[in-house]
């Protein structure tokens, strides 16, 4: 989960006062939220993967993180406007924030439930022919790669390791670049409307090279360079900060990262799956995401810790750069393996 109004709520949690804020029930709250939310990208990954062949699953898993840079641009206006109800029937605007937007979860969550099919052989919308031929499809891809299976192979499994890896190196920077960027930006010197614009650039700009990226992915070696340029580029885009002397050099390197870390998740995610056998992927999954998770900790931590030491944020976001380079290292290592999974199904679906 993002939080691209983090800087805003926390400014209107201290003016509430510690007097009018219970500091330790909150924290408890956010570890339930935090591990109510820990399934969900696993779960959708995998769910995706009943439904998606390896040829086609790229194009899908980026229409579902197109989500992450689209509510970024228009969740930070809409969180302002809902932190300006501060007093309406007696509550601060924070806790407005926390009821209003959550609302849409509470109920797509029931419709989701209600409605969606829990794979292609439960689904009434899809021909008999169509359904025979996905599930043959998937089926090809499922054909295991080691004899281990369940959470002994994913635990024992290095691509695992590896995969894990790539996502902590990328999401390192990711997760710095987004809880900082509004304050990186507003360390131009302009007002705070426009810093909200100029913050949803990088974001509009990263979406846009998602889509785009994922119609060529449908070839399995333009999926590794495409992650090759992921981690290369945002690599050294950050590294490059260290030398934008100007809001706008600035402004331009950190779109230039944000594009490319954007175009590297949607094809991690949809190439991840497919390296793991069928038996060990739900377990390989989460425990992928788990590891990559804890960038977001270490991450938004390590540049601030960095922020204060050097008194830049351009020194800072620059060692940041060395996230996705770790990321690079570990996409070296599992290349080959990324290069010999079983060969696609035939592109037609039958009539």
């Amino acid at each position: 989960m993002d939080f691209p109004n983090h800087v805003e709520l926390g400014n209107h949690l201290r003016d509430d006062g510690p007097d009018k804020l219970i500091v330790f029930p909150f924290y408890v709250l956010r570890f339930f939220l935090g591990a109510a939310e820990a399934g969900f990208l696993p779960g959708v990954i995998l769910y995706l993967g009943w439904w998606f062949s390896q040829r086609y699953r790229v194009r899908a898993v980026s229409a579902f993180f197109l989500a992450m840079p689209v509510s970024s641009v228009v969740g930070g206006p809409m969180s302002g406007l809902i932190l300006g109800l501060d007093g309406y029937l007696g509550l601060a605007g924070w806790k407005w924030l926390f009821i209003l937007e959550s609302l849409p979860a509470l109920v797509l969550g029931v419709v989701v439930l209600a409605t969606l099919p829990r794979d292609p052989a439960a689904a009434t919308f899809i021909s008999e022919s169509e359904r025979r031929w996905l599930l043959q499809a998937l089926a090809a891809e499922s054909r295991p790669l080691h004899e281990r299976s369940g959470v002994a192979g994913a635990v024992l499994d290095p691509a695992v390791w590896l995969l894990g890896a790539m996502s902590f190196g990328v999401n390192f920077a990711r997760y710095a670049f987004g809880m900082w960027l509004p304050l990186v930006v507003k360390d131009f010197g302009i007002s705070d409307s426009t810093v909200g614009w100029l913050s949803a650039l990088p974001y509009t700009l990263g979406a846009t090279a998602m889509l785009l990226a994922s119609r060529v992915a449908q070839i399995k070696t333009r999926q590794l360079w495409l992650l090759c340029a992921g981690c290369a580029i945002a690599s050294i885009s950050l590294f490059a900060v260290r030398w934008a002397t100007t809001p706008s050099a600035t402004l331009v390197v950190l779109c230039v990262c944000a594009v490319d870390i954007f175009v590297f998740l949607g094809t991690f995610w949809g190439t991840a799956p497919g390296v793991l056998s069928g038996s060990t992927r739900p377990v390989g999954i989460a425990l992928i995401n788990s590891i990559g998770r804890l960038s977001g900790y270490c991450g938004p931590y390590a540049l601030g810790y960095l922020k204060d030491a050097s008194g830049s944020f351009n020194i800072s976001l620059a060692l940041m750069g060395f996230g996705p380079l770790f990321a690079a290292l570990a996409l070296l290592l599992l290349s080959g393996r990324l290069l010999s999974r079983a060969s696609w199904p035939p592109r037609a679906v039958p009539a």
